[in-house]
């Protein structure tokens, strides 16, 4: 399946073919209609990542926290690969979506095949033709239409997606 995704050497964005998500416990898999691609937040994670590894340690100290966390636990060694492999790999974009659910893990109850839902997320409502959602998406009114329903991410959601 086809996903928007980010470089994390040069900061761009591409289109990627990536595996679609196993239906995991407690997820419920959607196809996506419609994602919210934010000008700020995507423009951001763009500028984020062309600053460098020294800049992106300035403005995100909880990431430094994180990494001096993981060498008292990991050690040095183990640490320095994992942001080796981490920094190399690409990154999902996206946090708003909306669209129909195409498989219900067994022990959700909430939903259905072929409801339409909004999610919201980084990691789970991604630009992506499927994302694996946690069940706590949203049923979306018969009145919101699907593209209107993917700025979830913005509030107040729900006055944007009423139509007449």
């Amino acid at each position: 399946m086809k996903q928007v995704l980010q470089n994390r050497k040069t900061g761009r964005p591409f289109v990627g073919e990536v595996p679609v998500p196993a239906l995991q416990k407690g997820r419920v898999l959607v196809r996506t209609v419609s994602s919210l691609i934010s000008a700020g937040t995507e423009r951001a994670a763009v500028e984020l990542v062309s600053k460098g590894l020294v800049q992106e340690a300035r403005e995100r100290p909880d990431l430094v926290k994180a990494v001096v966390a993981k060498v008292k636990s990991e050690g040095l060694r183990n640490t320095f690969a994992s942001v080796r492999d981490k920094m190399a790999a690409s990154q999902s974009l996206g946090y708003s979506a909306a669209g129909i659910v195409l498989e219900v893990a067994q022990e959700v109850t909430e939903f259905q095949i072929g409801d339409r839902v909004a999610c919201a997320g980084a990691t789970y409502a991604t630009h992506a033709e499927i994302t694996a959602r946690a069940s706590r998406s949203m049923f979306l009114p018969s009145s919101s239409t699907i593209a209107c329903a993917s700025i979830l991410g913005r509030r107040p959601w729900w006055r944007c997606c009423v139509t007449a």
